[in-house]
């Protein structure tokens, strides 16, 4: 139900569950309101007041209070507001009792359902007795107000003859003309009119004598003191009655005339000065006049100039330069930035400040323009450069920080937040080191910061320990400087701290080195030979750990810059969720836009889950966990899913996508692992996509003896050879600005040759820069023979009706998840929030035929309550479900009962599968 301001019901009930019941009717009508509920005199006295209802609903009967006692006090406290009856009893007599004393309609709660339509019916006759009585009001204010007008109004009221005779005046004509009323009336008009506007006044009032209406009539009435003043006429004639309103315009003469010189004033300023000036008529946008420099600057003779429009220079279309000239002729904006176009064709940035003007009696445009295109490319300019700096800011791994006097942080980059184990900077502004770092070391940096502010000398290069609160030490090479403002004074530092706690170690490690062979030249000093031996030892072993510093410190570098990079591709998806999701929740949304926010928060939950996938695979890959899983698969559909899954992104790039497969090899099957081949498809055609803005993309395979070769094509950007083995190394790409303009993990081409390796090929590319890249990898072949495919699943329809399911899930969302894969299958469901109340509801539902078993939840978790469970039903299925599961948490899960695995987010096949498996339905 729509309304200028929110509904607000007043329940009068004891019984909550019938409150509930009512507001479900009412809201599933349309009905959106603010409710309150009392049960008790004083409760509901105090309502009336604070909550300020819309309409009252009351049960009839309650212990301590009852419906005619609350309509009763309703119709005392406040009188307007509709009471609504809800009674449980079928009793018409009460019915009738009601509606006399003043309610305007009663539900039997049997009868809930009529609640909507007498709600409805309540509130429209409350709305026809308030403008009822609000049309009474203003008939009456009216009445009062037309009583008073005539003597209070500021304008000149009169009632005079056809003659001319004055038969009544307000006061404001013997403020105007000096005269008493009792001077005025009964005297003639024409008495008091200047001789020279005597025969026009005449006419004037023969025009009201035969009955016509006069308007903006002007001439000049004689004061009492002889001054002379300037009235403007409005009158008609009733029964030989004139009824005139007329104003006293001597002060908008005055200032017409002081207009005209002004005018006279601004052509001479407007024709001589060196600043771009126009005058436009806003109706037409014409140029109706223009200055010298206003020639100069657009090159046009100033006689063409002023037949041109304003369209005529300026790079917006008609209508949104029709838009900008209302706005200004109407004073909401007076300040423009425009793009200009000379007579030359070349484009200037202008600023305008644009005002209307009356001209005579026209409203003009009048605009002062300034060329500000040099300043434009300036700010331009800056803009960039600060931009640059933000980037290198936020993404360089070393810490840059700046506090103010008392050493409080307001400004750090991202690294400084990390370091202390925040995920924004701006949760640092206004601490100090003393919230994050030990004492002793938070004390020494503020002596340091001390010491700059008052001597204004930077510390440069400074190696100190860094010991955190909770007691884990680091080494930082320091650079601090003091922060000045505009004037110069000293304001604050700035500091560049970068972890050296590797290359220190490492010296450390070269020092205790360097020392036992010192001791053990001294004690071999006698021994040359074996001297000579071991300082040839000694420079290997500092070869070796400048080499392994080298290493640490590049390793260091190639994973601060995947994990800076993983940060925005992880938080570039993220905002979208959580912005679009936010959204979601506005109620004024319609329809259309919430399925396009759906939209695009599932495309970026899908680019995040990719993104995740990426890393939970090099996790495995690092670690040696990647399995085989080999089955028959026929090659040429999976590619043409890859087609399909491809084909919208690059019809958007302009991109033409090729599948090319030759007939005979479209009928190869091949024994490998499904999954990872389609994972490297998809990598290399989503890294060609990527790399190539227009031209083509082709990929397919081929059978060469004992194997299958697959290439994936493209016209792209191309790749140096001096980076063909760089591009596959972990945490390795090619540049990292190739991060930075085209995103993604750099983790594709890794996980693609771990991924090919371990099914038994090999990958290598082809490429030169500007000329395109190709992808080539290879698995082995063995002829297999061809098996019929299996009916989807997703065709099939599985019915779980009278079927009950446990469902133990902490978070709300993930239970609704499910909730909607299984709504369709008539399954029963119990949800528990807990492990623990998982096991007492299996306790107390021996009916439940299958648990799916969330791993991660308070009180206790997924593989406890399955122990539990165990000692319980040691035959019910249960189904592990989580979103954090590692290799090897499978066959945990197993081992402490559970009969398999769902991964997080679930697909409806899989759960469709286990329904079937485990709970034998559609067999």
């Amino acid at each position: 139900m729509e309304s200028q301001e929110k509904l607000k019901i007043l329940f009068v009930e004891d019984s909550p569950n019938d409150v509930e019941l009512a507001t479900r009717m009412l809201e599933s009508e349309g009905f959106s309101f603010l409710h309150l509920r009392v049960e008790t005199r004083e409760d509901y006295l105090e309502a009336l007041s604070s909550f300020n209802p819309t309409i009252i609903i009351s049960d009839y009967s309650m212990p301590a209070f009852n419906g005619m006692q609350a309509l009763l006090l309703a119709k005392t406290v406040t009188p307007r507001t509709p009471v609504l009856i809800l009674t449980g009893s079928l009793n018409e007599d009460i019915a009738v009792e009601c509606i006399k004393a003043g309610a305007d309609d009663y539900v039997i709660k049997e009868r809930i359902a009529k609640l909507p339509l007498a709600l409805r019916q309540s509130l429209d006759k409350s709305k026809m007795r308030k403008e009822k009585e609000e049309m009474e009001f203003q008939l009456k204010q009216k009445t009062e107000e037309l009583d008073t007008y005539f003597s209070n109004s500021l304008d000149l009221f009169c009632i005079a003859e056809t003659t001319g005779i004055l038969r009544r005046l307000n006061m404001e004509w013997a403020a105007t003309l000096g005269y008493k009323l009792e001077e005025l009336e009964g005297k003639n008009l024409l008495e008091l009119v200047h001789p020279s506007d005597l025969d026009q006044t005449l006419e004037f009032l023969s025009q009201l004598a035969d009955q016509n209406d006069v308007r903006n009539f002007v001439n000049r009435l004689i004061a009492k003191d002889g001054t002379e003043k300037w009235i403007e006429w409005r009158a008609n004639s009733v029964s030989r009655k004139i009824y005139a309103a007329a104003r006293d315009i001597t002060k908008r003469i005055e200032a017409e005339q002081l207009l005209q010189e002004s005018e006279e004033r601004y052509k001479s300023i407007f024709h001589n000065s060196h600043g771009v000036m126009l005058l436009l008529d806003p109706e037409s946008g014409r140029i109706l006049d223009a200055n010298p420099a206003a020639s100069n600057f657009y090159g046009y003779p100033l006689a063409q100039l002023k037949e041109m429009k304003m369209s005529d220079i300026n790079t917006l279309s008609s209508e949104q330069l029709d838009n900008k000239i209302a706005v200004a002729m109407a004073k909401k904006q007076t300040h423009f930035y425009f793009q200009h176009r000379l007579v030359s064709g070349e484009i200037r940035d202008v600023e305008t400040f644009a005002c209307p003007i009356m001209v005579g009696n026209k409203k003009l445009l009048y605009s002062i323009i300034h060329d500000i295109t040099e300043r434009r490319k300036s700010e331009e300019s800056l803009r960039y450069e600060r931009s640059l700096m933000e980037t290198f800011l936020q993404n360089t791994p070393d810490y840059i920080y700046f506090k103010d006097e008392q050493s409080r942080y307001i400004r750090v980059n991202l690294a400084v937040a990390k370091s202390f184990g925040l995920d924004e900077p701006n949760k640092l502004i206004g601490k100090t080191d003393f919230d994050f770092l030990g004492f002793e070391h938070a004390s020494n940096a503020r002596a340091d910061e001390v010491q700059i502010l008052k001597t204004g000398i930077p510390i440069v290069a400074k190696d100190e320990k860094e010991v955190k609160a909770d007691g884990s030490e680091s080494w930082m090479l320091t650079t601090k400087m003091p922060l000045r403002d505009k004037d110069g004074a000293i304001v604050g530092t700035f500091g560049i701290s970068k972890d050296i706690s590797e290359r220190k170690n490492a010296e450390l490690e070269l020092e205790q080195n360097q020392k036992v062979l010192q001791r053990q030249n001294s004690a071999y000093a006698d021994l040359n030979e074996e001297l000579t031996h071991s300082n040839i030892h000694i420079a290997a072993i500092n070869a070796e750990l400048l080499k392994a510093k080298e290493h640490a410190e590049e390793s260091d570098r190639l994973k601060s810059s995947f994990l800076s990079n993983m940060s925005h591709e992880i938080r570039t998806p993220m905002n979208g969720l959580l912005g679009f999701s936010e959204m979601l929740t506005n109620p004024n949304v319609d329809a259309e836009r919430r399925l396009f926010y759906v939209d695009i928060i599932r495309k970026t939950s899908d680019q995040l889950l990719t993104i995740i996938n990426d890393i939970l695979d090099m996790a495995r890959i690092e670690t040696n966990q990647v399995n085989v899983f080999s089955r028959n698969v026929t090659l040429f559909p999976l590619l043409q899913n890859t087609h399909a899954l491809f084909l919208e992104r690059a019809e958007k790039q302009s991109v033409k996508l090729i599948l090319n497969v030759s007939e005979e090899d479209k009928r190869i099957e091949l024994m490998t692992d499904e999954v990872k081949v389609n994972q490297v498809i998809n990598n290399l055609v989503g890294n060609a996509l990527k790399f190539t803005s227009s031209g083509s993309v082709e990929f397919g395979y081929k059978r060469q003896n004992d194997k299958i070769q697959f290439f994936v094509k493209d016209t792209g950007i191309g790749i140096g050879k001096e980076h063909f083995k760089i591009i596959f190394q972990r945490f390795r790409q090619v540049e990292t600005e190739i991060v930075r303009n085209y995103g993604g993990s750099g983790l594709g081409l890794s996980i693609s040759k771990a991924f090919v390796e371990v099914m038994g090929g090999e990958i290598w590319v082809e490429s030169e820069i500007g000329k395109g890249t190709i992808f080539y990898f290879t698995l082995p072949y063995t002829a297999v023979k061809s098996h019929p495919s299996a009916k989807a699943l997703d065709e099939e329809e599985v019915n779980l009706t009278d079927i009950t399911i446990l469902i133990a899930e902490d978070e709300e969302v993930n239970y609704l998840y499910v909730s909607e894969l299984l709504e369709d299958t008539g399954v029963n469901l119990l949800h528990a929030f807990n492990g623990r109340e998982a096991v007492d509801l299996c306790q107390a539902n021996p009916e439940i035929k299958l648990i799916l078993m969330d791993i991660k939840m308070p009180i206790m978790n997924g593989m406890e309550a399955t122990k539990a469970i165990r000692q319980i039903r040691s035959d019910l299925p249960i189904i592990a479900t989580t979103a954090y599961a590692l290799y090897g948490d499978k066959e945990k899960f197993i081992n402490v009962g559970c009969n398999n695995y769902l991964a997080k987010p679930m697909k409806r096949n899989d759960l469709m599968a286990m329904m079937k498996t485990y709970l034998g339905v559609n067999e």
